[in-house]
């Protein structure tokens, strides 16, 4: 250029102010580039047709050289500029625009770009062409999906927790209806022979009873209250116990195989519900499968070192809670069935929540297994493949070493007196009205006399005034006002020797405590007049 006006006559001096000029351009547009290549995100420029014109290293490192190529084909291979285009916004009103896209790689892998587009204009201010900043937000991204992931983790920790209380105290109100209907039923029923229709009738009561008590435990489990008797035992033992009551029920097309460590550390669970916890999972496995196939039961013994963090179901993979490190004795339970969707799987826990037809189940199962596992401790962990089946995976801690496991202290009780053979009242402590009137009628039948008392303090002072005639005190757990344990303190402090018989559905957190501490029995609600009476002979008659 410079070789040219020299051609036309321009002086020196012009000329060199031109050169000067010429280098200086050169040098502003190197440190231009060099600022945009050292730019830590993606910079491009595309012209009014769509084109890019210019991508620094950052871009093509990210996805590649598309120079001479329509953006929205280059980045997003779609045939039209991609709606809610920044460029196009700018290219539209001259204003700076943002958004954020996402950015599929050639490696497969998806990332997020946060774009700002800002208009170039010529020397005659028209509009020519159109930068754009990408910045790579794919970490942010991950970050507000994962804070997302912990608040629903969160809030579902919350519902079901809200939920079990809710359970267990519908539970345990029913439980006490329960137990009044049993307690008369079986009154009347000691009037009338077998065979006779009225005590066929009444033994139906008090089998529904029984039915509605089995309801109960379930709802008292998903509670996380109902454990109330646990043993150490050995858990290959319980599952195969478990197993042989469903071995015999299993259509001919599922094989049922075991495979059960041989190594395995004592855990400390009370066995009713493990039992049930095997067999309901077992029985979803059958369930699961049409056509024939395999249900799998392993036991092996595992060491968590870390914290394991609770999966809400959104990859295949739901788990209730966090783990704790320690030793653990691992069940798993897989079937080759037809798999449970993500959407489903973040459900399953849920009380009431079913796949199933309406005569096929009440969706309590998962809910009782999910109570019951983490009342004794544990974890249950489900991971499901749509079309491949499904594993649940119950962790439950290993028992403490017999060296670590306090022997109970034995039970301080006076040998009877004759004072103590005279007495024949019972006070009866229960702050539900029914139950109270029912207990009365059975006591009365077994040929005691009865004093009742609503809740803990008016038991307090009953007995303050008329211990000498009281020979045991039939104490319920969970009331208002003074609950079972702290009333079984105050009675005990007024006489140290007084025979105490706990009665509850489930058993109160602190039961073991009141029992190494002087409890003379534990009667489960509802109870029948020959269930009582058989629990006050051994509590009397050790």
């Amino acid at each position: 250029m410079v070789d040219r006006l020299m051609e036309i006559g321009l002086t020196d001096d012009v000329k060199e102010q031109l050169r000067q000029t010429q280098i200086e351009v050169v040098e502003e547009r190197n440190k231009l580039k060099a600022i945009l290549e050292a730019m830590d995100c993606g910079v491009t420029i595309r012209d009014r047709n769509y084109v890019l014109t210019y991508q620094n290293d950052y871009v093509t490192k990210a996805v590649g050289n598309h120079l001479g190529e329509n953006c929205y084909r280059a980045f997003q291979d779609i045939d039209q500029i991609c709606e809610g285009c920044p460029v196009e916004e700018a290219f539209d009103d001259g204003k700076t625009h943002r958004s954020t896209r996402r950015v599929p790689l050639p490696s497969g892998e998806v990332t997020y770009w946060e774009n700002i587009a800002n208009p170039i204009r010529n020397a005659d201010g028209e509009l020519v062409a159109c930068i754009e900043i990408n910045q790579d937000i794919t970490h942010l991204k991950r970050a507000e999906e994962q804070r997302r992931g912990l608040e629903e983790q969160l809030w579902q920790a919350q519902k079901m927790e809200a939920i079990g209380q809710l359970a267990a105290g519908v539970a345990h109100d029913v439980n006490n209806l329960l137990c009044g209907i049993s307690g008369l039923s079986s009154v009347i029923q000691e009037r009338f022979k077998e065979g006779d229709s009225v005590f066929d009738d009444l033994a139906a009561i008090v089998a529904g009873c029984d039915r509605g008590h089995d309801l109960t435990q379930k709802l008292l489990a998903f509670g996380r209250k109902g454990r109330f008797k646990t043993d150490v035992v050995q858990p290959n033992r319980l599952i195969t116990e478990s197993v042989g009551l469903l071995e015999r029920t299993l259509p001919k097309d599922i094989k049922l195989k075991l495979k059960l460590d041989g190594e395995l550390p004592l855990i400390e669970v009370d066995q009713g519900q493990i039992s049930h916890v095997v067999i309901n999972l077992a029985l979803n496995a059958v369930d699961a499968i049409s056509g024939g196939g395999t249900v799998s039961i392993s036991t092996t013994a595992i060491d968590i070192t870390d914290d394991q963090g609770a999966f809400d179901g959104a990859n295949g993979v739901i788990q209730a809670a966090e783990t704790e490190p320690g030793s653990y004795v691992k069940i798993e339970v897989s079937d080759d069935g037809a798999g449970i969707d993500a959407e489903t799987l973040k459900h399953v826990f849920e009380p009431f929540f079913t796949t199933k037809a309406a005569d096929k189940g009440t969706g309590l199962g998962l809910s009782m297994v999910h109570g019951a596992v983490l009342a004794h401790n544990g974890n249950i962990t489900i991971a499901s493949i749509v079309g491949e089946g499904t594993t649940v995976t119950v962790l439950l801690p290993k028992a403490g070493e017999e060296d670590e496991i306090e022997a109970p202290a034995p039970t301080k009780t006076a040998s009877p007196s004759a004072d103590s053979k005279r007495r024949n009242t019972v006070l009866v402590v229960d702050d539900e009205i029914f139950v109270r009137l029912s207990a009365k009628r059975v006591l009365e039948e077994l040929g005691y006399q009865v004093l009742l008392a609503e809740n803990g303090a008016e038991a307090v002072e009953i007995f303050a005034a008329r211990q000498d005639e009281v020979l045991f005190v039939l104490l319920d757990l969970m009331m208002p006002i003074m609950n079972g344990a702290d009333a079984f303190k105050e009675l005990r402090r007024l006489d140290p020797q007084a025979k105490i018989l706990l009665a509850s559905a489930y058993s109160a957190e602190g039961v073991d405590d009141l029992m190494e501490h002087g409890a003379i029995g534990f009667l489960r609600k509802p109870y029948t007049l020959k269930m009582i009476a058989k629990t006050i002979e051994d509590a009397l008659n050790p």
